[in-house]
């Protein structure tokens, strides 16, 4: 059974034709929403799932494709207020799947993001400093090849280095 229920219907033009419907369900007791995509002849192309938490924030979230295969999944991980693992699984991509771990300073500020295949490989990370004002100053990023590698570029690192200066 659903709890507090919350049924909608958005529809999508585009220049004066109808592109693209998509019906809401939302229960506001389980935190859960189900969208159905429709396409402009009224076939179901696409179902998508998500769980929230009690503040909102998506803890899992899966998309089929109209023969119910999953094509997307990402699960979320919070501790207290910050979101500390995102594992990404699309299927829709081939077999492109990857989890993201954040790390915090004890001000809360972000100071280091890590992107790793599920097999454990790196892909990129992220360093990043702030002044005594929370401002960020200091950026790094290394990318392993990562996403485009898979677009015939081959494996190659690229490190990009930024420093923020205020006035």
């Amino acid at each position: 059974h659903m709890g507090d229920e919350k049924n909608y219907r958005n529809e999508f033009y585009s220049h004066g034709v109808l592109i693209e419907i998509q019906l809401f369900q939302k229960d506001t007791l389980a935190n859960e929403e189900i969208i159905e995509f429709y396409d402009s002849s009224n076939e179901l192309y696409a179902i998508q799932n998500s769980l929230y938490d009690s503040k909102g924030r998506v803890l899992h979230h899966r998309q089929w494709n109209a023969n119910e295969q999953l094509m997307l999944e990402i699960e979320n991980e919070y501790n207290g207020e910050t979101l500390t693992n995102s594992k990404t699984k699309d299927f829709s991509n081939g077999q492109f799947s990857e989890r993201i771990t954040y790390e915090y300073n004890p001000k809360d500020e972000l100071i280091h993001v890590e992107k790793r295949s599920l097999d454990g490989t790196m892909r990129e990370f992220q360093k990043f400093s702030y002044d005594r004002l929370g401002r960020c100053i200091e950026e790094v990023r290394v990318q392993n090849g990562g996403v485009n590698a898979s677009f015939g570029g081959g494996e190659r690192l690229q490190k990009v280095h930024l420093i923020h200066r205020y006035e």
